[in-house]
Order: C-alpha cells, then structure tokens, then sequence
C-alpha cells in the first residue's frame, strides 16, 4: 500500500470496469476507500424514468454516467466483490428527515467508505 485513503468523488459512474478499477484502488491503500456515485433508485430519478425519461444523474448529456446504481444494488456489487462486513454506506443531500427513514427513495447520492 501507497497511502492511507483514496477518494473518489463522482466518478465510478462514468467507467465501464469499475469493478477493477475499484479493486486496483483498493490493493494501494492502508486504511479505506472512499467513492460516491448517485442514488439512481431516488424517486425524483424514478419518476423520470417513469414519463420516459433517464434520471438526471449527468450536466452535458445522458451518455456521461455507463454504471447506475440503487443502494440496494451498492451492497449486492460490494458484497460480490468481497467486501461484505467490510463497509458503510452513507447518503447525503436530499430531505435529512427522509433520508433518514428511506433511504432508497430520498437520498440523491451515496457515500461509501470501504474498510480495511
């Protein structure tokens, strides 16, 4: 390992092979990892989805982002990599209140910290 953490902020979506790039990270570091990527299963997303349109996850154009992800999905991916037991999933932005309570539907964005 290189170094204590690595961060990275908002850009798993937009890679085809997270999957390696996030295990390539992760051999380099001494204590975690920590990534965020948007919560596609929030419900302003969904109901997007729902009048046929793709969730608003990009600034230019839909194409931005190739990976989405619920939270649901985040842990089943993490569990599948080998990470089960070994990470917290934090939310931000969106109503504190009901995020809080469900947070599939009303948080926006996810932080994940991967342990080691």
């Amino acid at each position: 390992p290189q170094t204590d953490y690595a961060f990275m902020l908002e850009i798993l979506e937009h890679i085809p092979n997270s999957e390696e790039f996030l295990l390539e990270i992760y051999k380099k570091v001494q204590k975690g990892v920590f990534f965020s990527v948007p919560n596609t299963g929030f419900i302003v997303y969904r109901l997007r989805m729902l009048f046929g349109k793709t969730p608003m996850q990009w600034r230019l154009h839909p194409a931005e982002h190739v990976r989405f992800w619920t939270i649901t999905d985040m842990k089943f991916w993490l569990n599948g990599l080998g990470f089960k037991g070994k990470y917290t999933i934090h939310t931000y932005k969106g109503t504190p209140f009901l995020r809080k309570l469900f947070p599939n539907m009303f948080a926006p964005a996810m932080v994940i910290q991967i342990h080691r």
